[in-house]
């Protein structure tokens, strides 16, 4: 009996698992069938349900069982941070919760809106929001904790906002606060939200999220990437740099400097000691040669000294925009501001294909089975093959560019609120495309 027991517990947890999007940039379970998820959709063809937001968001939606999560603000100065649960099979709101926050920002399309995405397991959901309110919650939606870090450490000083979404072990919660001022990495605990540690960060501009990284002799690092702030020289810059932590208490463990352009992407792990950096050359996207050499692959060795990170390879030509690097099968996908999509050997570093999308993608490059879904922020979709030729297997588009127009001009501030696609998520059999003021499920039907 006690060992059939232990085996529906385990047929549990793996069909959670299965069934997961856990935190920002998922990542895919395993478990995943590539081919059980569509390739083609538009809106009266395999989107499951749609639902409308009562208010607007940057984050992603993140998934636990038969339940999505997802944040957005509301009023003209974020006076509202929401948090609402839907039922993944038919988009039913389950419940709602609010915070009142006193913490107040413009709610423009140059600040940050609900930009954070939560952290999701088996205890309940995890909360961050750019105006430093940070709270728990049960799956039924009880109130487990509350904080307000603004209160506690004073206000956080970043232009266009906070966006840097935390991560998660079994027992602690990770949130890095890039400011102006004061910056830290700090770690909660699930059970209580009090303080484990919190260590100084360099001052810098960053949105982007701290991230696991393995490293080849079995220790766990947290990464997290920033760019130099200004120099003591007018016009000067400091240049960027990639900073690992220990997990236990927050030590430094080693340090990449002398990047330039990193404060957007976040650094992705490909293999126990290595991990792809993504930096972006400015504004319009345009090439300089310090931000297309930070783009590439890094290497962590240990020796006598300590941990010691150079770079494998370096980009040519590659640069990231709002969106992270991906790994994908060997390739290394990379696609800056303007949509310009770089297929890179994650090896060698080689240039294996350039190609236009077509359109500007917010959402990092997700891969599944033999495909890559490319969601662009005008509602398109592209889906390629995964491998070292650029073959477009489907476009799809969840909207007409009209409606979007039309809903865009009913607002008096229509060009401070642009509705993009932010973010996707895949769970299951279900793709989950994030709107600023909709969430999609894609299913096939």
């Amino acid at each position: 009996m006690k060992w059939l027991l232990l085996l529906v517990l385990f047929s549990y947890i793996d069909d959670q698992q299965a069934t997961s999007w856990p935190g920002f940039l998922g990542p895919v379970s395993s478990q995943v069938q590539g081919d059980r998820l569509p390739l083609n959709w538009a809106p009266q063809i395999n989107v499951a349900w749609q639902v409308n937001l009562t208010g607007y968001g940057q984050s992603s939606s993140v998934v636990w069982g038969d339940h999505v999560y997802v944040t957005m603000v509301e009023g003209a100065k974020k006076e509202t941070l929401r948090l609402q649960a839907y039922q993944v099979a038919d988009g039913k709101l389950l419940w709602q919760q609010d915070i009142a926050t006193k913490n107040l920002g413009e709610n423009t399309d140059y600040y940050s809106r609900a930009a954070p995405t939560p952290v999701v397991d088996a205890t309940g959901i995890y909360v961050l929001y750019e105006s430093g309110d940070f709270a728990a919650y049960q799956h039924d939606g009880k109130l487990l904790w509350q904080r307000d870090l603004v209160a506690e450490f004073g206000v956080i000083k970043s232009r266009h906002g906070l966006s840097s979404s935390p991560i998660q072990d079994e027992q602690h919660i990770f949130i890095c606060i890039q400011s102006d001022e004061n910056p830290y990495l700090m770690a909660v605990s699930k059970l209580d939200g009090k303080t484990v540690w919190k260590v100084e960060r360099p001052v810098g501009t960053s949105w982007s999220s701290p991230m696991w990284f393995d490293a080849t002799d079995g220790s766990r690092h947290i990464v997290m990437s920033a760019a130099g702030s200004g120099g003591r020289a007018p016009g000067e810059t400091l240049p960027g740099s990639l900073i690992a932590y220990e997990p236990a208490g927050g030590k430094e463990q080693w340090k990449l400097s002398g990047l330039s352009g990193n404060s957007a992407p976040t650094p992705r792990m490909v293999s126990p000691g290595r991990l792809l950096v993504g930096a972006s050359p400015g504004r319009e996207g345009g090439p300089t040669k310090e931000a297309i050499e930070t783009n590439g692959l890094v290497e962590v060795k240990k020796g006598d000294s300590g941990y010691q990170a150079n770079y494998v390879w370096r980009s040519k030509r590659a640069t990231c925009g709002f969106c992270s690097p991906a790994a994908y099968q060997g390739i290394a996908y990379y696609v800056d501001r303007r949509g310009t999509l770089f297929g890179l050997d994650l090896e060698t570093g080689s240039e294996l294909f350039t190609e236009r999308l077509g359109f500007p993608v917010w959402a990092t490059p997700v891969g599944v089975g033999d495909r890559l879904y490319l969601v662009g922020e005008d509602g398109m979709t592209k889906v390629i093959a995964a491998g070292q030729k650029f073959q477009v297997l489907a476009t799809n588009s969840l909207w007409e560019p009209s409606a979007v127009a039309e809903a865009e001009s009913e607002n008096p501030r229509a060009m401070l609120n642009r509705i993009r696609q932010y973010a996707i998520a895949v769970a299951g059999e279900s793709i989950l495309i994030r709107r600023g003021d909709k969430l999609y499920c894609v299913r096939l039907r």
